[in-house]
């Protein structure tokens, strides 16, 4: 697969193709999103919400956080919300989880519905990050935590399919973006995953992990 058919894979997978993609980024992005649910503060009985889930491969990392969670997913690609629900009947039937397709700039839910968002390496390709902030911050209860986790710029520039469509941030960035939009970061973290090779070459590989609160207004 071309580096821009596989950039384009990436941003929605479809088709086929897209099911295989799903499958080799459960593998590619496996520590990042293991780091990721690790440093969510779930307590019981929250609800939480994941964007951009893909095939939901690691929502059973999040159900055994704590106890009576109940989990929500959403993306893009019809594909993978068909994935998802397949390989989560079993939650999908208890009522445990639940899957959406729809994008982070338009969710389908009330205002102030979850504890916890969060999202791994989708905001690359958020067209208009203050819509999907603003639709963020609408449906977080008014003490939730938003998570963010990405590659930061300088691991994509060894990736030649993330010149297209990725909007890369390094972690001043990323903090400036979401001040911007009405968050407080109130936790960073940096971490190295082990050498990866691409077009024959090691490349370190270095992951960005932040959580932010909705900024209180003071009168």
């Amino acid at each position: 697969m071309k580096n821009k058919q596989l950039g384009e894979q990436l941003r929605r997978p479809s088709g086929e193709a897209g099911k295989k993609v799903g499958m080799q980024m459960n593998i590619s992005n496996e520590l990042l999103n293991l780091w990721t649910i690790e440093q969510l503060n779930i307590l019981d009985n929250q609800q939480v919400l994941e964007i951009g889930m893909g095939n939901g491969y690691f929502c059973n990392h999040v159900l055994t956080r704590a106890a009576g969670l109940k989990y929500y997913g959403c993306d893009l690609s019809e594909v993978m919300v068909e994935e998802a629900i397949r390989l989560n009947q079993a939650n999908v039937d208890n009522s445990s989880a639940s899957f959406y397709l729809a994008g982070a700039d338009k969710l389908p839910f009330p205002d102030s519905t979850f504890d916890i968002v969060f999202s791994v390496n989708t905001i690359y390709f958020w067209e208009q990050p203050s819509q999907e902030l603003s639709e963020i911050k609408r449906v977080l209860k008014r003490n939730g935590e938003l998570t963010i986790a990405i590659r930061t710029k300088d691991s994509l520039t060894h990736h030649p399919f993330a010149q297209y469509g990725y909007r890369q941030y390094n972690a001043d960035e990323l903090n400036a973006l979401l001040e911007e939009n009405g968050f407080t970061s109130v936790f960073s973290l940096t971490r190295e995953e082990p050498e990866k090779v691409f077009d024959g070459v090691n490349v370190k590989v270095k992951d960005l992990i932040m959580t932010f609160r909705p900024s209180q207004k003071t009168v």
